[in-house]
C-alpha cells in the first residue's frame, strides 16, 4: 500500500478505496465498491481535502475516473482545500486524454470556468500547453489564452516545457507517494522520473 493510502486510511478507514484511486487500480476499486453504498464515498473528500475524482484526474487514471463518475461522483466537485476540480488537476498535469474525456465524453461535461482558491480557471491552466489549450478551444472555452507572464502572476512557475512541477504547491495537490509510474508505458527509472515531472508522458496521443 502506498504511504498516501495509509495516511488516508488512518483518517477515514477506507484504505483499499483510496489506494485504488491513487494507484489506478480499476479491479481494486470495483472490488471495494461492490455491494457498498457509494454515495458517501463519492461526496466526501479525503483527509487532505481532495475528492476521489480529483485525485484520479491528477494521476491521469482515465478508467478509474469513468468508474467514479458512473458511481455518481460530481465531475465539478471542488476541493475545499484548493478549490480544484478534476479538470483543474488533469489540466495542470497535462493529462490530455483525461482532459478530453472530461470536456467531451462524460455526462455532464466538466465546467471550464470554475475558479480555484487562487482565482484560476482550468482554462487558465490550459494556456500553458498547446494540446490542452486546443482541447479547451474545441470545447467552446471563451477565455483568453494566458501569456507566460500572466501565468506566472497567477502563481504558476514556468519552465521551458510549460508549467513547472513546483507549481503544484501553489494551490494544487501535492502527491508524491504513488507506488506506480504515472504512465503504464514508463518502465525505465529515468522515464518514470520524467513522467512524474511533466505529467502523463502519453498526454496528447490521439488527442489533437
Amino acid at each position: 500500500m502506498s504511504s498516501l493510502g495509509v495516511e488516508m486510511a488512518a483518517a477515514v478507514g477506507n484504505a483499499a478505496f483510496w489506494d485504488s484511486i491513487v494507484n489506478g487500480s480499476e479491479k481494486g476499486l470495483l472490488l471495494y465498491l461492490s455491494g457498498r453504498d457509494t454515495a458517501e464515498l463519492m461526496a466526501s473528500p479525503g483527509p487532505q481535502g481532495h475528492f476521489a475524482l480529483e485525485l484520479a484526474a491528477f494521476w491521469g487514471h482515465l478508467d478509474v475516473i469513468k468508474i467514479l463518475i458512473a458511481e455518481g461522483a460530481d465531475v465539478d466537485a471542488a476541493s475545499p482545500t484548493t478549490g480544484n476540480t478534476a479538470l483543474h488537476s488533469a489540466t495542470i498535469q497535462n493529462h490530455g486524454r483525461v482532459v478530453k474525456y472530461l470536456l467531451f465524453n462524460c455526462d455532464p461535461r466538466a465546467s471550464m470556468d470554475i475558479l480555484d482558491h487562487v482565482g484560476r480557471t482550468a482554462g487558465d491552466l490550459a494556456s500553458a500547453s498547446e494540446v490542452t489549450w486546443n482541447l479547451f478551444v474545441a470545447a467552446g472555452y471563451k477565455g483568453v489564452r494566458r501569456t507566460r507572464s500572466e501565468l506566472q502572476s497567477l502563481g504558476l512557475p514556468m519552465d521551458d516545457s510549460g508549467i513547472a512541477p513546483d507549481s503544484i504547491n501553489g494551490g494544487h495537490v501535492v502527491l508524491t507517494s504513488r507506488t506506480t509510474a504515472p504512465s503504464s508505458s514508463a518502465k525505465d527509472p529515468k522515464d518514470v522520473m520524467m513522467a512524474r515531472r511533466y505529467g502523463d508522458i502519453l498526454a496528447g496521443d490521439d488527442d489533437q
